[in-house]
């Protein structure tokens, strides 16, 4: 199931305008990847978390290489894939 969430949902994108590193904060789930794609629907960055014994619930991405624009960020655990956006700008 995906559900379309912006900031204060199931995770939050910080800081949102973004110039180089975006943290991605999940109170509710634990992370496993994080895919940006661009407004074409092509993914431009992915990231997989590593198992830890602490919970995942954090990620965080050198977006410095994307150009300006909004991006769309999926993050995903076991089960369940959360969307949100984010801009980049410089």
């Amino acid at each position: 199931s995906v559900a379309e969430v912006e900031t204060g949902g199931t995770f939050s994108c910080y800081p949102n305008p973004v110039s180089s590193q975006l943290t991605i904060d999940s109170r509710q789930m634990a992370i496993k990847t994080v895919e940006i794609y661009n407004v074409m629907g092509e993914m431009v960055m992915k990231k997989k978390k590593q198992e830890s014994r602490s919970k995942n619930q954090e990620a965080t991405l050198d977006v410095s290489e994307l150009s300006n624009g909004i991006y769309i960020v999926v993050v995903s655990d076991e089960k369940t894939s959360v969307r949100g956006r984010v801009i980049v700008q410089r």
